[in-house]
């Protein structure tokens, strides 16, 4: 059977001691997505079941990193991120095992062999002007982490903003990362979406 996200998430927990554990609940609590009551006598499947299900699969394994990390458990959250490689790759999606041995698919977002974001960077970077609330959803879906959000939302102005979001993030992360990306912007860019779409 293949391994799941919750599988990654539980046996990180699992390796704590009672202490550590203790400690890992109260500190993911800061999130305040995730209230302390929920979990204070939660077993550690359960509480790998809530991580996942408040996070989605995508934030899961990004999140229980970073807070294994501001414990001080960096040997445990780089083991995560370790075995997370194995499951992170239908990140955002499900696989089925058929479409494991080739994902040939092409985005909904790709026309006559070009992405939409590809096509219409220049007009990315200079015509959104808002960045914020896509640095949030990026980080709360795992695609960014929390230097990267910082370090991207500190820059002077929202082209500089996109620029290096697009160029750091976006870019590398392939068509996932495009597809995420666009999902956002139908969202919180709606119009600029539609005359961009319509050209």
């Amino acid at each position: 059977m293949d391994k799941t996200v919750v599988d990654c998430v539980f046996n990180a927990l699992d390796s704590l001691g009672a202490d550590d554990y203790t400690r890992f609940k109260r500190k993911l609590c800061d999130t305040r997505k995730i209230r302390y009551g929920q979990i204070e006598n939660a077993n550690k499947i359960d509480v790998a079941q809530k991580i996942v299900s408040t996070f989605t699969k995508a934030g899961a394994l990004s999140r229980t990193a970073d807070v294994l990390r501001a414990i001080g458990l960096n040997d445990d959250a780089d083991a995560l991120e370790e075995e997370g490689t194995e499951v992170s790759g239908a990140v955002g999606r499900e696989v089925s095992s058929g479409d494991r041995r080739e994902r040939g698919g092409t985005s909904s977002n790709t026309a006559n062999g070009k992405h939409f974001v590809d096509r219409n960077m220049s007009d990315l970077i200079n015509r959104v002007t808002t960045v914020a609330p896509i640095l949030d959803q990026l980080l709360q879906s795992g695609f960014i982490k929390h230097e990267m959000y910082s370090s991207i939302y500190n820059e002077k102005n929202s082209c500089d903003q996109m620029r290096i979001l697009m160029l750091r993030v976006i870019m590398p992360g392939g068509d996932r990362a495009k597809d995420e990306l666009c999902r956002i912007l139908e969202k919180e860019q709606k119009y600029i979406m539609e005359d961009l779409k319509g050209q």
